[in-house]
């Protein structure tokens, strides 16, 4: 789900959803719930997206079963948020961020800035948006400790788009040029073509002021 091909992932939930219904298996349909849940806010189904997943999450930690819950949690955080329900994004990210602490779960942190970040960019206020800058800085930070360089690029998205709003598309192709060249193999993967197409409109933007 998270390289953006959604329809193998949407194959792969109703297979768990048909297994774990065939085998009597709660716990695989709970986290196949989750998984549908997540899916849809990916898809752009925010609302309902959002809905399913939170539900779902709720069960799991009722029966005492929280696998993953984390990385949930940062999905359902981003699928409140799109859904225009920005404040509750925010806790539910400070609830991720807390439950990482409590868990050790710790393999999404660089994540769980950039949300963060990008919700207070929705959030709006110029107070927001310094906070929203430092988020990014900080998951950037992170995901290079980590060597984990595809968050380090969707970190790098989420901050060139800042730097654009915020009139700095100089910075912002600098940006995603210097990550975006480290990679050697994933091109046809969502996150790459982002990446490619927002380099080639900052490239196209640049020349034409060269050129005024």
């Amino acid at each position: 789900m998270i390289m953006g091909d959604y329809a193998v992932a949407e194959r792969a939930v109703g297979t768990l959803v048909d297994l774990s219904d065939r085998l009597g298996m709660p716990f695989w349909r709970q986290l196949a719930n989750c998984l549908d849940g997540e899916l849809r806010i990916r898809r752009g189904e925010a609302e309902k997206g959002s809905a399913l997943l939170r539900a779902a999450l709720d069960e799991m930690l009722s029966s005492r079963r929280a696998l993953h819950h984390v990385g949930f949690l940062y999905a359902l955080a981003e699928g409140l948020g799109s859904a225009g329900k920005v404040a509750e994004g925010l806790a539910t990210i400070e609830d991720a961020f807390a439950r990482a602490d409590h868990d050790g779960e710790r393999w999404c942190e660089a994540e769980l800035h950039r949300v963060k970040g990008d919700l207070l960019c929705l959030a709006g206020s110029s107070q927001s948006i310094v906070a929203a800058e430092s988020c990014f800085l900080e998951s950037l930070a992170v995901a290079q400790e980590h060597g984990a360089l595809f968050w380090e690029l969707r970190a790098a998205l989420s901050l060139a788009r800042l730097r654009i709003a915020q009139q700095r598309s100089d910075e912002a192709r600098e940006l995603l040029e210097r990550i975006y060249e480290k990679f050697t193999e994933g091109f046809d993967t969502q996150h790459l073509h982002s990446a490619r197409a927002l380099l080639t409109t900052l490239s196209s933007g640049s020349s034409g002021q060269r050129h005024r």
